[in-house]
């Protein structure tokens, strides 16, 4: 058997044997003989950890000939050492420091490898190490983390993308490289009867040399401070060994997660230390219950009322998001009239093709971010291209080996910088009628 391979599994059995003595001993003091064997343990698996320490820095320095010479010579110039990316045919320093990762697997292998070997840093890590150092705040872990790559903060982003349903359909605002927010300036409009329009505007016909009043628009100010997400990922040492394996976990983790928490947040998110939600919002318009309406139902009465507060321009770009748990009775929702109901809810090809269709001729999602069957939120009517999300660049990421090191655990910790609110602060007084409008209309509590 491989000695390293041996050397991980006795220490990974030391480890197993501490964890199996503290589990024993658990909610009482040691006695004197599981105190002497876990440290016993513990010893083992540090001394075992050192030497893998020692073999991976000696092989970073190179082989040796059998007359001496260093097969592999270590140099002072980062491009030059061979620790980093194998360098192809006729490529030269400079294009292997600029060769992008390959996946996110390969880009987490060299980040552990550099911290257990500080000396020998993939020149692609040392490139992102001093770019990280030129901002004011932006300095990672000070045990051997590194700012994500740009491709695999890409990577990582694009899947977000893919996997969140209520983000992309947002309004999105990048923010600089310098900045921690934005301040963007809004027309302040909560009504649209003359007078109030853009928050003040009025046009006049007038007679042949007729005077008129002066009207202006009025503005706000729209404030976004970027908020912090992040996650945790534990790799073993087994794990991190293969780059297709360790990618293909962490970045499933990492862009589902943190896509999920974001789309969470722009449903109900509660401010402060997150984003504002549309259900939380002063914006949201909800639609009372009918007289008699039975706990936890869905009439047709609900959606129609639903579908009329949306305003004309939005209703293009609106989607019903839904829980799964409201399917049934929307499928079975009935208009009545006389001795029998009519079916109103008529999928394509009917029960043959798949059941979701559309209501009042707008798409139907369901999410899991929908509260369940009879409560505020089960069904929202949105226009999200109503809802402002601004966020900074793409993943940062630190690294340790010292956080899981009992377990073998590599530490992974991404973060994303966010935030969002509705582009509006209230809904809107409709130029005819009493019913104000909004782009975000969801069905209230049905108790």
């Amino acid at each position: 058997m491989n000695s390293t391979l041996q050397l991980q599994q006795d220490r990974n059995s030391a480890i197993v044997g501490a964890r199996a003595i503290m589990e024993k001993a658990k909610g009482r003091v040691m006695s004197a003989e599981e105190v002497s064997a876990f440290d016993a343990f513990e010893t083992q698996a540090r001394d075992i950890t050192a030497t893998l320490d020692r073999e991976q820095r000696m092989a970073a320095l190179g082989n040796i000939h059998t007359d001496g010479r260093a097969a592999v010579e270590v140099h002072n110039n980062a491009e030059d050492k061979p620790f980093g990316p194998e360098a192809q045919p006729n490529e030269t320093k400079v294009q292997r420091r600029n060769r992008v990762w390959r996946a996110c697997g390969e880009y987490l292998q060299c980040v552990k490898s550099a911290a257990i070997v500080p000396s020998a840093i993939d020149p692609r890590l040392q490139k992102l190490q001093q770019r990280a150092a030129l901002g004011l705040n932006d300095k990672v872990g000070t045990e051997g983390g590194f700012l994500v790559g740009k491709d695999v903060s890409d990577q990582i982003l694009e899947e977000m993308h893919e996997v969140g349903i209520v983000a992309p359909r947002c309004t999105e605002i990048p923010i600089s490289a310098n900045s921690n927010g934005v301040i963007i300036n809004g027309v302040d409009e909560t009504s649209r009867v003359d007078g109030s329009r853009f928050g003040g505007v009025l046009a006049y016909w007038a007679d042949e040399a007729g005077t008129t009043t002066e009207t202006k628009p009025k503005f706000r100010q729209i404030r976004m401070e970027l908020k912090k997400l992040f996650a945790l990922y534990y790799a073993t040492d087994e794990v991190v060994q293969d780059a297709s394996v360790l990618g293909r976990l962490a970045q499933g983790a990492f862009s589902e997660e943190m896509a999920f928490k974001v789309d969470d947040a722009i449903f109900r998110g509660v401010g402060g230390g997150q984003p504002s939600g549309v259900l939380n919002s002063t914006v949201l318009v909800s639609i009372s219950k009918e007289t008699g309406q039975a706990a936890a139902s869905i009439l047709y009465e609900n959606i129609i009322k639903a579908y009329a507060r949306m305003p004309a321009r939005s209703k293009r770009n609106a989607i019903w998001y839904i829980n799964d748990d409201t399917m049934p009775q929307i499928m079975l929702m009935t208009l009545p009239g006389g001795t029998a109901a009519t079916p109103v809810f008529l999928p394509p090809n009917g029960a043959v093709d798949a059941p979701y269709g559309s209501l009042l001729g707008r798409p139907i999602q369901p999410v899991e971010q929908c509260a369940t069957v009879g409560t505020v939120g089960d069904v929202l009517f949105a226009d999200f291209s109503q809802y402002l999300l601004a966020s900074k660049g793409g993943v940062q990421q630190a690294e340790s080996m010292h956080v899981q090191f009992l377990t073998g655990e590599m530490t992974y910790r991404f973060t994303y910088r966010v935030d969002g609110q509705t582009a509006r602060s209230a809904a809107l007084t409709p130029f005819k009628g009493s019913a104000s409008v909004s782009p975000f209309v969801a069905l209230s509590t049905r108790a």
